[in-house]
């Protein structure tokens, strides 16, 4: 425990002298917290930290560290690399989000706290994966030169589903391309399925 403690410290000193960035590692999911942004982060209990908002249990965090990273309030990155993804969030936003994966199957849940756009950039390719977004905010889902073939109708069949109340817009960046496959049989009987207000 007091490792722990001693390497919490050691991260917080760091962002309070050199005004980084803190990244906490979940899984396949990196947080990543501007120095200038972060303010107090309680630690309680020997079990939680919470940054911007974000609660953290302790036991689920892999890794912290404080590097010169950029970061853009407002925006998720979904890269796959096959049978997995790696999602990097936007301190600013984090708390607002409940993110779910399984393999390269990736799901986000906006809170209904949401208040502003957010842009969720999906880059790389997987023979077997998804995204799924539900929210009630708009949103902008950027193509980033993505190859995604869902296979498993379990997971809707499309290879992008959006479900939400709002304007969703749907950007292949310029100068990319994107190929989208839906799986056999699924729900969806489409690559790109969106439900949203125009």
């Amino acid at each position: 425990m007091k490792k722990i403690l001693l390497a919490i410290s050691i991260q917080l000193s760091a962002i309070s002298l050199f005004a980084q960035t803190l990244n906490v590692q979940v899984g396949n999911v990196r947080y990543l917290f501007p120095a200038a942004q972060t303010a107090q982060m309680p630690y309680e209990n020997g079990s939680s930290l919470t940054v911007m908002g974000k609660v953290f249990n302790l036991s689920e965090i892999d890794s912290m560290y404080v590097d010169e990273t950029a970061v853009t309030d407002n925006t998720v990155q979904v890269a796959y690399n096959d049978a997995s993804a790696d999602i990097t969030v936007a301190g600013n936003i984090a708390r607002l989000l409940t993110i779910a994966q399984s393999g390269a199957h990736v799901s986000i849940i906006q809170s209904a706290d949401v208040a502003e756009e957010i842009t969720y950039t999906l880059s790389g390719s997987s023979s077997d994966g998804g995204f799924y977004n539900e929210g009630a905010y708009k949103a902008t889902v950027e193509l980033n030169n993505l190859n995604l073939t869902n296979v498993s109708a379990t997971y809707s069949g499309a290879a992008v589903h959006i479900q939400n109340s709002k304007r969703i817009k749907v950007k292949p960046l310029n100068g990319t391309t994107n190929t989208l496959v839906d799986a056999a049989g699924g729900k969806q009987k489409g690559c790109l399925y969106i439900k949203g207000d125009g």
